[in-house]
């Protein structure tokens, strides 16, 4: 069950058409209510004869209509889909990257810079860091693939951007790689870096690896979703 669905049976099928037709869902969560609540008060003002009073409230197709001539109800996705769903990931994955690293950075200065500093031994820096930018490079790109599919399934609106989209974040975070070594001299601390190397990039069969895994997280999801709205009709 959709989870804006709570609005009652009488709703529930101009939810799923508000959606479908390319309203945000906050919008059409409230314009649901409002359909149900006004059937519910033509249903009293009618004796509870709900036939009449569905009769008198119109057709879906009107009610969905008037939605529809306000643009302003519709989501950021219906009206770009290719920039929203189709570039929206890919340009997700390195903000999330980059907020994270500042985050990072920021966190330990911080950190070194309290009274309860105590400085960790090389082995477990190295392992602290490496464990870091490995989920930065690998796991990041999942989790946004993952975000835009539960996003696209809210807003109905999975198309061929959101499908394009989800794949290309996917390939950009299997051609990624990192590294985190001793510094030299080995006192100063860490070497860090983040990015597009020749072995990330001439390597088909690492870089087939991580889209393998990647699609095998993201994928079943993904075909989940798709049979719901397809095995889903309107009623």
């Amino acid at each position: 069950m959709s989870p804006l669905d709570d609005c009652g049976p009488v709703a529930a099928n101009i939810t799923e058409q508000l959606l479908r037709a390319g309203i945000a869902p906050r919008h059409a969560k409230r314009l649901a209510r409002e359909f149900s609540e006004h059937f519910d008060d033509l249903t009293a003002a009618h004796c509870g004869n709900r036939a009449v009073a569905r009769e008198r409230l119109g057709t879906d197709d009107i009610f969905v209509a008037q939605a529809l001539a306000r643009p302003e109800l519709k989501s950021w996705g219906a009206r770009w889909p290719a920039l929203v769903y189709g570039l929206g990931p890919s340009l997700m994955y390195p903000a999330i990257v980059l907020a994270s690293i500042l985050l990072i950075l920021g966190v330990g200065a911080m950190w070194k810079a309290s009274p309860w500093f105590a400085p960790l031994d090389q082995p477990t820096e190295l392992a602290v860091f490496r464990g870091m930018f490995g989920f930065l490079t690998h796991g990041v790109p999942i989790v946004v693939a993952l975000g835009f599919v539960t996003l696209a399934y809210r807003s109905r609106r999975i198309t061929r951007w959101s499908t394009l989209g989800v794949a290309m974040v996917c390939l950009v975070g299997s051609f990624m790689d990192f590294g985190v070594r001793p510094s030299v001299p080995p006192d100063v601390g860490l070497s860090v870096w983040l990015g597009w190397s020749e072995e990330s990039v001439f390597n088909p069969s690492r870089t087939l690896a991580w889209l393998l895994i990647s699609f095998g997280v993201v994928g079943p999801l993904l075909a989940w979703v798709n049979r719901q709205l397809t095995h889903c009709p309107l009623k």
